[in-house]
Parts: C-alpha cells; sequence; structure tokens
C-alpha cells in the first residue's frame, strides 16, 4: 500500500509544482491544505520507519524552494502604492500561509531550513554589498528581510543566543552563528543609504528585540554599534 503511494505521489508532482507556481495566489493557495497533509505525512512516515525512499527525500528541498519563492512580490507589485494596499494584504495573508508550510518543512529537516535561509538572505545582502540598487530588485530584499527575521526563531530555539565557553561568549548552535553573521552582513552592506527605510523593518525588528543578545556580545564595535544607530535614525526620521 505504502508503495503505491510513493508511486502516486512521484506521478503528481510535476503537476504539483507547475500549478505551486503558478502567478495567481488563487491557484496556488489551492494546494496548501494537500501540501500541509503531505508534509504531514512525510513527518510522520519519516518518524516510524526512520527513513525515506530516494523518491520521496528529494521532494523536501524542492517544496521548500517551492515556497520560499511564492514568499516573493510578483513583478506586477510596485513599492509603496497607495492603489494596491488591498491586493498587498491579500498577499502578505497568503504568505503568512506559505510560512506555516515552511514551518512544517522546518520541523521535518530543520538543518536544510537553516542553510536554505542562510543562502537566500546572504546572497541578497552580497548583491546589495556588490552593487546596490543595480543589482537586487526590493522585491528580492524584502523577501530575504522576511526571510532573516524568520531566522531569528530558529537561532533562539536553543535559548539564549550566546553560551559561555573558556574563550568568552560564543554563538549558541549553527543557526546563532549563521544569524550573527547575517546580521554582521546587513549592518555592513550599505543598504542603509541604499533602499527606503520600509524595506528593512524586519531587520530593525529582530534586532532591536534581541538587542541586548544580539548587539551587545557579538557586535561589539563602534562600527556596529554606529550602524545601529543610523538605523534607528532612518525610521525616526522617515
Amino acid at each position: 500500500m505504502i508503495f503505491r503511494i510513493f508511486n502516486l505521489v512521484q506521478q503528481l508532482m510535476p503537476s504539483f509544482f507547475f500549478l505551486f507556481s503558478n502567478e495567481y495566489d488563487e491557484v496556488s493557495s489551492a494546494l496548501f491544505p494537500f501540501t500541509s497533509d503531505f508534509l504531514a505525512f512525510y513527518k510522520q512516515y519519516r518518524k516510524e520507519t526512520n527513513s525515506l525512499p530516494t523518491e520521496l527525500s528529494i521532494l523536501l528541498p524542492q517544496i521548500l524552494n517551492a515556497v520560499i519563492t511564492k514568499m516573493q512580490f510578483d513583478e506586477s507589485s510596485n513599492w509603496g502604492d497607495e492603489n494596491e494596499q488591498s491586493e498587498e494584504a491579500e498577499f502578505l495573508e497568503t504568505r503568512r500561509k506559505l510560512k506555516n508550510l515552511q514551518d512544517m518543512v522546518g520541523a521535518i529537516d530543520v538543518q536544510l531550513l537553516i542553510e536554505t535561509l542562510f543562502t537566500i538572505v546572504n546572497n541578497a545582502f552580497d548583491k546589495v554589498s556588490q552593487g546596490g540598487q543595480g543589482a537586487i530588485g526590493w522585491r528580492e530584499l524584502d523577501l530575504a528581510m522576511y526571510e532573516l527575521h524568520v531566522f531569528g526563531d530558529l537561532a533562539f530555539q536553543n535559548g539564549n543566543l550566546f553560551i559561555k565557553s573558556e574563550a568568552g561568549l560564543v554563538p549558541n548552535g549553527h543557526a546563532a552563528v549563521c544569524l550573527v553573521g547575517m546580521v554582521i552582513k546587513m549592518m555592513n552592506s550599505g543598504m542603509l543609504i541604499t533602499f527606503a527605510p520600509s524595506l528593512y523593518i524586519p531587520g530593525y525588528q529582530l534586532i532591536t528585540m534581541h538587542r541586548c543578545d544580539l548587539i551587545s556580545p557579538s557586535l561589539n564595535t563602534a562600527s556596529v554599534h554606529g550602524k545601529y544607530r543610523a538605523l534607528c535614525q532612518c525610521f525616526r526620521s522617515s
């Protein structure tokens, strides 16, 4: 019976990914319940058998990538257009549902989620550092900032972001190491003087919420503290 299910899933997935990537959210949203049920089955089967057929194991990163891609504003969206506020609200609701699916993937394979988000955010900040607005669009940067904020939840799953060691305070786990690196890269990328302040609200919220944990031990330099003050000033004056 289980092998019949696997065969049916393999036959179904090409159509699934085609429809999930449809430009209309109404189409892809219709697949969210199936995606949720499939991920729940995936998690339960792996828990019970401690293994997965290769045909299933390769689907998880593909599903994650499809979910994250759908989280990005589409090309028809314009930043700050008041005439599109209702459409933006609908998209943000869709993004919230997609985030639930992303969390389900993380519950199955947290390392896959950590590495995928780390790559997306790092690549975006690299583009900002190298060429500013000429190298990256606001849609890609908005997604990176959103995922950076999400990453904060992963980094704090082990409790405090830093723990004491013989060498002093060190990041508490791989996710914490990644988060510290991404925050440093964000602060040094030059995005403060390149993009509208509203684009980096998620990063501002993340740093402000965990300032004592994040800024003081790990980024204890005058340069980064100065950038943090500049970030705060941008929001006060915007």
